[in-house]
This record gives structure tokens, C-alpha cells and sequence, in this order.
């Protein structure tokens, strides 16, 4: 009304909660009043204290991998596998980047049960949810029997998220493949540090010219 005493809502703390676009992005400081018929009517915004954290558990691996051994383990194999440590192989995706190959199988005749590799990296969170993408491939060789298969997936903190499964067509035949394609899961992240692996598995391998390949390129969370 007209006259009375000046209305403040005092100086308060606002949280509020915003998505952003990759990139750069603008923020502004907004006042605003509607209408003013006096010379003594006025809107006044006082601001202070502000800060922007973003929730960005950051891009594991934007596109390249490198050839050394270094984040690879290996399990549940009693010889060493074939593989390939950090291999740059073209994905044909995402402007043509080098991929990181991982091919697992055994080196003789001898029946290998639950072989597994895993690519390991630390990130820090901020903490919050989050969106993962990866290029993944899962190329399994035909000499697999139906009761034999593989697995491409990403672990995060130690649980599994499969991608993609593969089971033997039976000895002989074409290779079978998933195809290079991209994969998209939210995740949810407390602050601090995460482990994230890249995880190739099969089940059982009896002849060495049996392998379970995964392709993984441009792995990233944010």
C-alpha cells in the first residue's frame, strides 16, 4: 500500500538447483520490479556469498587409451590370457577414435572357467547423479558352445553393470559380435573418490582359438 514501512525478506541463503548444457554457460544476477509511478518507489536486490558447485564426476577417458599394462587385472584364470594391453585399435566412433581393446582366452587346451579383465581408473565426485556413456563392442569367436558366454560391462565401485551378453551359436560359423554401439546408464555418486573398471568376462574356454573381445572407447560420466 501506500506508505508504511520498507518490506525486506531479509538477508536469506538460496539453494537452488540447475541443469546445465555441456559448455560454457551464462549466470546472471536478476532484479526486477513491475511498475514504478514515484520517485521514491524502488526495488533494491542486495547479493552476496555466491557459489556454483557443479556436479561433474568428470570424463574417464575422453577417446584415447594408453598401450601400457598399467590399471589391468586379471582373475578366476589359472594360465595367462590372451589380451591385449591397452591396444589402440580404430572404434569408428566419436570422431574416429583409438579404442582399448581387451581379448581374453586361454592358451591351451585346458578347460579356464570365469576369466576376467578389468581396466581400472579413480575419479573424483562431487557427488550426485549422474549420466555414464561408453562405445562398447563384444565380439565372441564361433567355437563357443551354447553353454558358453561373454560379457562386456562397466563396474563402479565393485558392482557390476552388465552391457551386453554374447552365447555360443555352437562350433563353427561366423564370429558373433554386438556391433560397436553406445551404452547409456545413470549412475548415482557420493562425494569423494569411485573406482570405475572396464569389464570383459566369459564363462568357459576350452580350445585357444576361443576368445571373448571387448571394445570400449570414449568412457564418459557427467
Amino acid at each position: 500500500g501506500n506508505g508504511g514501512s520498507v518490506q525486506t525478506t531479509g538477508a536469506q541463503e538460496y539453494t537452488v538447483g540447475v541443469s546445465l548444457n555441456s559448455g560454457e554457460n551464462t549466470i546472471e544476477l536478476v532484479c526486477f520490479n513491475n511498475l514504478k509511478t514515484f520517485a521514491n518507489e524502488t526495488t533494491e536486490c542486495n547479493f552476496a556469498n555466491i557459489t556454483s558447485t557443479v556436479g561433474q564426476a568428470g570424463s574417464i577417458i575422453d577417446a584415447d587409451f594408453s598401450r601400457n599394462t598399467e590399471g589391468f587385472t586379471f582373475s578366476g584364470d589359472a594360465e595367462t590370457p590372451v589380451y591385449s594391453d591397452g591396444e589402440r585399435s580404430s572404434s569408428a566412433l566419436s570422431n574416429n577414435s583409438q579404442a582399448l581393446v581387451i581379448a581374453l582366452g586361454g592358451v591351451d587346451n585346458s578347460d579356464i572357467t570365469d576369466i576376467d579383465a578389468r581396466w581400472t581408473q579413480t575419479i573424483t565426485s562431487t557427488g550426485g547423479s549422474f549420466t555414464l556413456s561408453v562405445d562398447a563392442n563384444l565380439i565372441q569367436t564361433s567355437e563357443y558352445e551354447a553353454n558358453e558366454f561373454g560379457r562386456v560391462g562397466i563396474m563402479i565401485d565393485g558392482q557390476l553393470r552388465v552391457l551386453d551378453t554374447i552365447t555360443g551359436n555352437g562350433n563353427g560359423g561366423p564370429d558373433l559380435s554386438t556391433g560397436l554401439q553406445t551404452y547409456t546408464i545413470p549412475v548415482n555418486l557420493s562425494a569423494g573418490q569411485h573406482t570405475v573398471d572396464l569389464y570383459c568376462f566369459n564363462n568357459q574356454k576350452t580350445f585357444n582359438n576361443e576368445t571373448t573381445t571387448c571394445v570400449f572407447d570414449n568412457l564418459i560420466i557427467e
